[in-house]
């Protein structure tokens, strides 16, 4: 998708995904009585001071405790109570696999860099070894060839002059879980803009018994703001960037008007492919506004687009010059967000 330009703005995005998970064995992540939970990021539509961080899934200190329900379909939700198998583990145990040398006062050193999943491993801003401090984590279970797998994500503050992505380290870790105890598979870096997290509802059924983890990543200054949502995979034991080419998000206001986007990962119905069909639905809202009457909306246009992305053997790529992406680019054209190319 082509970025555009902007003034002052606000914007709304929600980004939210169509499945029921089913889990044969449960695993808890448990430090305490705390839940890691998703919500719908929500903002006065005419505020200019919108905090990124609300387009992310509810991350928690920490210092604090976390607990991680088991995901189920309905049929398992409504027996609730009689799952067996339940596997605890504490949160602290996630960290000292990914961080060994961090302490109790979440202080450490990074000593080695971790594997930068989106951008070359020389890029600006990447590679950073160092002092830190964990400030957040976050844990999801989520399935792996049917298998229970925990995704957990870190932020890793870093204390040390660096150039590193909005002065952060976040390390998406997968772990199994073997005798009880947490088995690191694969960790890495997926920082790609200033605030970074897992998505409102993070979690993508893109196969049979399997599921991706998305990542937002965000941005918010002075006139506009991005969010980018990056669904990782598992692909033979690596963490692996699912889709390319994901379109995105984009909000902005002038003087007289406003753009949000709304982002869905949309899957289809399973055909004779491993990978289920994927789309991006992107909801695109331009409110025109009454600066002299306090900013009262006079009218609102709403249009969806339901951009393709093409299989591959493991991953997803976006279709080039698709219909949908050359639709979405005339419409923010002609409300008047578009380009000046």
């Amino acid at each position: 998708m082509r970025q555009r330009k902007g003034y002052a703005f606000s914007f709304l995005l929600v980004a939210s995904f169509f499945l029921f998970v089913t889990a044969p064995h449960a695993v808890s992540v448990r430090a305490g009585s705390l839940t890691v939970e998703s919500h719908v990021a929500s903002a006065n539509p005419r505020s200019a001071s919108v905090n990124p961080r609300s387009a992310l899934a509810k991350p928690h200190s920490a210092s604090g405790k976390t607990r991680l329900q088991p995901a189920r379909s309905r049929l398992e939700s409504a027996r609730a109570g009689r799952l067996k198998n339940k596997v605890v583990i504490p949160t602290s145990d996630l960290v000292k696999c990914v961080t060994p040398d961090i302490g109790d006062d979440k202080l450490g050193n990074l000593k080695e860099p971790f594997r930068q999943l989106f951008f070359p491993e020389d890029a600006p801003g990447t590679g950073y070894t160092g002092k830190v401090e964990l400030s957040m984590t976050s844990v999801k279970q989520i399935l792996v060839d049917g298998k229970p797998v925990i995704a957990f994500l870190g932020t890793y503050r870093t204390l040390e002059e660096s150039s590193a992505i909005g002065n952060e380290v976040n390390v998406l870790a997968f772990f199994q879980i073997k005798a009880g105890k947490p088995v690191l598979i694969d960790a890495v870096d997926v920082s790609q803009d200033r605030f970074c997290g897992f998505a409102t509802n993070p979690l993508l059924r893109y196969k049979a018994g399997t599921d991706a983890i998305v990542i937002a990543n965000t941005h918010f200054n002075s006139g506009e703001n991005f969010c980018i949502l990056s669904p990782v995979a598992l692909v033979d034991n690596k963490l692996t960037e699912l889709c390319k080419d994901v379109p995105l998000l984009y909000g902005v206001r002038n003087g007289t008007a406003q753009m949000s986007q709304m982002g869905t990962f949309v899957t289809g119905k399973p055909d004779k492919s491993v990978l289920l069909p994927l789309t991006f639905a992107i909801e695109i809202t331009c409110e025109r506004f009454d600066p002299e009457l306090s900013d009262k909306i006079i009218s609102t246009e709403k249009r969806s687009f339901l951009v393709p992305f093409q299989r591959l053997k493991d991953r997803y790529v976006g279709v080039k010059n698709a219909k949908a992406t050359k639709a979405l680019n005339a419409f923010v054209d002609k409300i008047g967000f578009g380009d000046s190319e």
